[in-house]
């Protein structure tokens, strides 16, 4: 008997694909499927995922028997990650979001993902930077921070309402507090500042000089890994992004980026700060608002929509 499969494919930037995986990967194991993934280089993350980890589960494109475009393959929003529980034989989702089974809170499904991301291997060439980083560079107490830049939307945002020099002001004055207490910490900053975008030009946006800013301030106590491009298209952009994101693992403490999933991965390997968070993690910045709920009509038209899918789907 064939075992049943769960096919996922992770969009997104990174830490999307990341947490879209490492959520499928508990999944499958919970329903007792095998994995199968699709992980296509695109525009916000332009790498194989070859090149990043050792393989983790049989990867499938779209002229693979049994991949998602073949009839036999039944697709799913993560709204309806119960099917995962059915005969149903091949599973696909495409997300860039957490994939919870009915009723989980997301929260706990981080905590049990924690233990997939330390199993994840880089491939030895990032290993070896991140060691190399952190034997070479880092203080026995350090300071993580995590300012986020680039093409994310917080940072669009912030641009067209002019708050960036607020949110820089923010960092400084946390980092600041942190050093008085800690004295003899260091500090590592990991930050896009400079990636190519196509909204920079709109806004008449130049590059900060973060890490100038940050060196002028802190000195010695700096820690930077010197990237090779902030181009998130290019593969190694996403490899510098990726040993940005391991050594940010180990530091202390992490001042992340309101909004940035990237931040939020920052403590994911270890497990007793994901307990707590508050403990190890503090998002700096502008807080979005949360959206406004649907109205009434909307929702009703939303489901009506994903059952009239349901339907096509078991018509096949």
């Amino acid at each position: 008997m064939v075992k049943r499969q769960f096919i996922v494919e992770p969009c997104g930037g990174l830490a999307n694909r990341l947490r879209a995986l490492l959520s499928a990967q508990r999944l499958a194991n919970l329903t007792d499927r095998q994995l199968a993934l699709v992980w296509k280089p695109q525009k916000g993350c332009g790498c194989k995922f070859g090149d990043l980890f050792e393989p983790v589960a049989t990867e499938v494109n779209a002229s693979t028997p049994g991949s998602a475009s073949s009839p036999e393959t039944t697709e799913i929003s993560i709204n309806e990650t119960f099917k995962l529980y059915t005969q149903i034989p091949v599973i696909y989702c495409r997300t860039l979001n957490l994939i919870t089974a009915p009723g989980e809170r997301p929260r706990t499904v981080h905590l049990s993902i924690a233990p997939y991301f330390n199993r994840l291997k880089p491939i030895t060439c990032i290993q070896a930077a991140v060691d190399a980083c952190v034997t070479k560079q880092f203080r026995p107490h350090m300071l993580g921070v995590h300012v986020r830049r680039g093409r994310h939307r917080v940072h669009k945002k912030l641009m067209e309402s002019g708050q960036i020099e607020a949110v820089d002001a923010m960092f400084f004055s946390e980092v600041d507090r942190y050093l008085r207490a800690w004295p003899e910490a260091g500090v590592f900053l990991a930050t896009d500042d400079g990636a190519p975008t196509e909204f920079h030009e709109k806004y008449n946006y130049r590059p900060e000089g973060l890490v100038r800013k940050f060196t002028e301030r802190y000195g010695s106590k700096l820690v930077t890994y010197n990237k090779r491009t902030l181009d998130r298209a290019d593969v190694t952009g996403v490899q510098d992004a990726l040993i940005d994101l391991l050594l940010l693992n180990h530091t202390n403490f992490v001042l992340g980026s309101a909004g940035s999933s990237f931040s939020k991965f920052a403590i994911m390997r270890n497990l007793e700060s994901l307990k707590d968070p508050e403990k190890s993690l503090k998002m700096v910045g502008i807080h979005e608002r949360k959206r406004k709920r649907r109205p009434l009509i909307r929702r009703v038209i939303v489901c009506f929509k994903g059952l009239l899918k349901q339907i096509r789907n078991a018509v096949r």
